[in-house]
């Protein structure tokens, strides 16, 4: 069975491009995204270091912007970051 395995990658030179925020204008490398998650009309990012950040932008952008990076849409509201996601 597949499940989630709290492993850190290392930093990565890959950041998302910056984007608005109800906090304001921020960035993201990309290796810090555990998952990605629906609310609504918007996406909240799940971070490594437990942060959530909710954007306005639609899953469907994001997932042409990381699935060549490695991240896959496990269902339609749930894109995930492979480096967190390990066989046992």
């Amino acid at each position: 069975m597949d499940t989630f395995t709290p492993m850190i990658p290392k930093e990565s030179a890959v950041f998302l491009p910056r984007f608005q925020t109800k906090a304001g204008e921020k960035s993201i490398d990309i290796c810090r995204i555990v998952y990605l998650k629906v609310q609504i009309n918007y996406t909240m990012f799940y971070l490594s270091d437990g942060e959530q950040v909710i954007t306005t932008l639609s899953l469907s952008n994001y997932a042409r912007l990381l699935e060549p990076h490695g991240f896959i849409r496990i269902h339609k509201s749930y894109l995930v970051n492979e480096r967190y996601f390990v066989p046992k």
